[in-house]
């Protein structure tokens, strides 16, 4: 690949570092230690991904130690590989983004909010949810200045039937798309937080996001249309003229 050197960020010598990569499109964000540092656009992307090698061919040795490597051949959350060396993974939650709905139909020109549900298991109880820990937004999206944003208010409701309450909560669909983390590509969306114990919590679900446009009439529709108003022979008519049927 062929970054920019204006993407580089310094390692701290003689100490142990996490460092992760993360790739949307030819967009890099680049984390030291789970803060991101810098972000740049790949200007060569048919290039070999490698260290210590720079697009214009120039040699940039590399003096040092690794461990823990890790690559993935999918899209990861945050929560997935930003976890310090040592640290405990998060644990998956299940939510439901529109409850009841299927698909979780979304529409961009909604001023409305969009509710997601934590959902409470035998193992697990939503309401030990922290809600101020709670952060919302498509994981492809997220990065750079694109930030995840707070629900905007919460409630406790039972909505799968199971008897147990589960932790309801309404997220703005604008400031969503202020923020960069909904948008026309969107098909998923990423819940993070932690319970009020301090316990690291993710969980996603589908989205489906609409078109704005309206879509045309079905040809189908169109031909009943058309049918019903064969058998008259008129269609304009005044306040005191009336259609009559049309007769062979």
């Amino acid at each position: 690949m062929g970054l920019p050197e204006q993407t580089a960020f310094f390692i701290d010598v003689d100490t142990w570092t996490h460092v992760a990569i993360t790739r949307v499109g030819n967009t890099y964000n680049f984390y030291k230690d789970g803060v991101l540092q810098t972000q740049g656009v790949d200007t060569n992307p048919n290039l070999p991904t490698s260290i210590g090698w720079q697009a214009a061919g120039r040699s940039h040795d590399y003096f040092g130690n690794l461990d823990e490597i890790r690559l993935s051949d999918g899209a990861l959350a945050p929560e997935e590989f930003l976890i310090a060396l040592g640290a405990e993974p998060p644990t998956p939650i299940t939510i439901d983004i529109k409850p009841g709905s299927d698909p979780n139909s979304v529409q961009l020109k909604s001023r409305g909010a969009l509710p997601v549900a934590i959902l409470s298991t035998d193992e697990f109880d939503a309401l030990d949810v922290d809600p101020a820990s709670l952060l919302f937004g498509d994981p492809l999206l997220i990065g750079g200045v694109n930030s995840p944003v707070a629900p905007l208010r919460f409630s406790e409701e039972d909505v799968t039937g199971d008897g147990l309450d589960d932790l309801i909560l309404k997220f703005s669909i604008q400031e969503m798309i202020a923020n960069g983390v909904l948008g026309p590509v969107t098909e998923e969306g990423l819940l993070t937080g932690s319970t009020i114990g301090g316990t690291e919590i993710f969980g996603s679900d589908s989205i489906r996001v609409l078109s704005n446009t309206k879509a045309a009439p079905e040809p189908s529709s169109m031909i009943i249309m058309a049918l019903a108003l064969y058998g008259y022979s008129c269609l304009a008519v005044s306040a005191n003229r009336r259609c009559r049927p049309h007769r062979r």
